[in-house]
């Protein structure tokens, strides 16, 4: 199973996430952002994330179309980290298929994906890996 914004930081749904970061921007003290670039999901080590433009990692999960970073200092207009809040566009990825064939990989380490990788080339890295070797006699 690969892990999510959902199972990450245990939140219902994208309404409980926005909340969740307005709560602990307002605790920390600081601004919350709402960014109009768009982040690219990604796969790494079993778990959906997508790369903030500070270079920082954020959860991401299929049902949701935001994430946030928590301490994102890409902010021109403040030296202090802001909480930014940024859409994920998922079209093009085929979660399911993805999921599948990446949640056949014993090891979390191996279990790594990135657009514009395709499903056939996630088998024929299964196939390399071994994974598949007692289903096919080897």
């Amino acid at each position: 199973m690969l892990r999510g914004t959902r199972q990450m930081l245990r939140v219902r749904d994208a309404k409980e996430l926005v909340a969740m970061a307005r709560s602990y921007a307002k605790r920390a003290g600081l601004q919350v952002v709402e960014r109009a670039e768009v982040l690219t999901p990604r796969v790494n080590h079993g778990r959906w994330i997508a790369d903030c433009s500070c270079g920082g990692g954020v959860a991401c999960d299929p049902s949701m179309t935001v994430a946030v970073c928590f301490a994102c200092h890409d902010d021109s207009d403040s030296a202090d980290p802001v909480v930014a809040i940024a859409p994920v566009d998922w079209s093009g990825v085929d979660v399911a298929g993805v999921a599948m064939l990446l949640g056949d990989r014993p090891r979390a380490v191996r279990r790594n994906w990135e657009s514009p990788e395709t499903v056939a080339d996630i088998a024929q890295e299964s196939v390399n890996y071994g994974v598949y070797d007692a289903i096919l006699g080897r």
